[in-house]
């Protein structure tokens, strides 16, 4: 067994920090459990009361049952009710383990470069405004960032003869992380797509990928025929609906509007002009609803008029998403009202603005280094030819950035790609610091097989 290196310990005090500052964050709201809840935490709170309603055809939260998959209301129902923990006292259990990223991020940047690529990765992680501004919250992203990352870890950090058996265990990680946040159902397929550009033989690659993608259908496809057969719609969750009509089609729509201006969507979001799309789309899926329809019409309709706006207005589709993107890539966490709250504070109140700009001014340099570093080590990898580590932090960035982006964007969404990027920065700072000192060696660690 391998000694702790110097460089281990560093880790060690880095998740340390990290850990304290998202469970000193989450343990200011003593008293004030309210301060935990954002507009999706009752869902998931009621169902974590009662997880029958995932198996019953019927029922008062049947719809909320297909909109919300069961892997954090589950989360929540040994929190809550198994362990019989209160509201604040879960949330601190929640941080602890988002504080594990840290270490997480370290391992994987150990893994794909060198122990001081993987240190510079795991002090971004550590003290990332986003990661920790999302810990405390009752809400998916802090659990799903954590079990995505560690089945990045399982992925590269295994070498035969644990290594399929590892990427069997990352499969069904993707697969449970799936059922925490939907977004997650094809990031098996885009991971295995890194595994297939490794360097080795064609069965080398070939088979790695395989397990990884059939691993995670085994826990999301049996859950989709579940709801198929208990409500007529064939999918993890009836969310992916919903998102299309009300955020791309309807932002389709509110981008149209006279008032739509590049400033006016930077700061409001269109609020008022999406609730007023949303409201005409609303329309036209209840004049094609079948009478006597079902959950799975619902479904079925609104998907259609959703892909009908976005195969006629491709351009501003892709507009809707590339801005969605841009917010949130660059949406202040510190400065939001949800973090102001969990101090009781108002971000509006005297006094507050003038705090509250010069935090999200100090964020956004941040955020400039961080996304500069990430250039730069994307730069550093494609010249070394590591195509396979390119792939394995950049596809999944892009997808989970590109999924979850629309007229309606928040910091939090930051959090779950974030890491990807935060071991490419780690690159990119570490190519530029060994530039200064003169020092040629590669940054990257061996290809891995």
């Amino acid at each position: 067994m391998r000694r702790p290196s110097g460089a281990d310990r560093i880790a060690l005090l880095l998740y340390a920090a990290g850990s304290a500052l998202r469970i000193g964050l989450t343990a200011v709201t003593r008293g004030h459990p309210e301060r935990l809840l954002q507009s999706d935490s009752g869902g998931y709170l009621d169902l974590s009361t009662d997880p029958s309603a995932y198996l019953s055809a019927q029922g008062p939260m049947l719809g909320l049952s297909l909109n919300r998959p069961p892997g954090y209301p589950l989360f929540l129902h040994l929190l809550l009710e198994i362990l019989g923990l209160d509201l604040h006292t879960a949330m601190l259990v929640q941080a602890a383990i988002s504080g594990l990223l840290v270490l997480i991020v370290y391992g994987i940047g150990r893994r794909i470069a060198t122990p001081r690529v993987a240190l510079i990765a795991a002090g971004i992680v550590a003290f990332d405004p986003s990661l920790i501004a999302q810990a405390p919250f009752v809400l998916t992203e802090a659990l799903f960032t954590v079990i995505v990352l560690f089945a990045v870890l399982l992925i590269v950090g295994l070498r035969a003869p644990a290594r399929l058996p590892g990427i069997a265990v990352a499969g069904l990680l993707l697969g449970g992380a799936a059922l925490i946040r939907p977004v997650a159902v094809v990031l098996g397929v885009v991971l295995g797509v890194a595994l297939l550009l490794r360097e080795g033989p064609p069965r080398a690659r070939l088979v790695p990928a395989a397990v990884l993608v059939l691993s995670s259908l085994v826990v999301v496809g049996p859950w989709a025929a579940h709801n198929g057969e208990r409500a007529g719609i064939t999918n993890i969750s009836s969310i992916s609906a919903h998102q299309l009509l009300e955020y791309r089609a309807a932002g389709i729509g509110a981008f149209a509007t006279e008032t739509s201006t590049f400033r006016t969507r930077l700061l409001s979001g269109l609020d008022a002009e999406r609730e007023a799309e949303v409201e005409r789309l609303g329309r036209i899926v209840d004049e094609r609803l079948p009478e006597g329809h079902t959950r799975a019409d619902t479904y079925r309709v609104r998907q259609e008029v959703a892909l009908e706006i976005i195969r006629a207005e491709p351009l501003a589709a892709v507009q809707v998403v590339a801005e969605g993107a841009l917010w949130n890539l660059i949406r202040p966490a510190l400065a939001g009202r949800a973090q102001w709250a969990l101090f009781g504070l108002d971000r509006d109140d005297t006094g507050q603005p003038r705090l509250a700009w010069a935090l999200a001014g100090a964020e956004a340099l941040y955020l400039l280094a961080l996304y500069a570093s990430v250039l730069v080590g994307a730069w550093v990898l494609l010249r070394g030819r590591r195509f396979d580590v390119v792939a394995l932090l950049a596809l999944p960035a892009g997808y989970l950035l590109a999924a979850a982006s629309g007229l309606e964007s928040y910091s939090r969404f930051r959090g779950p790609f974030l890491p990807f990027l935060a071991l490419l920065g780690a690159i990119g700072v570490q190519h530029l610091l060994a530039r200064r000192a003169g020092d040629a060696r590669e940054v990257a660690g061996p290809a891995q097989g």
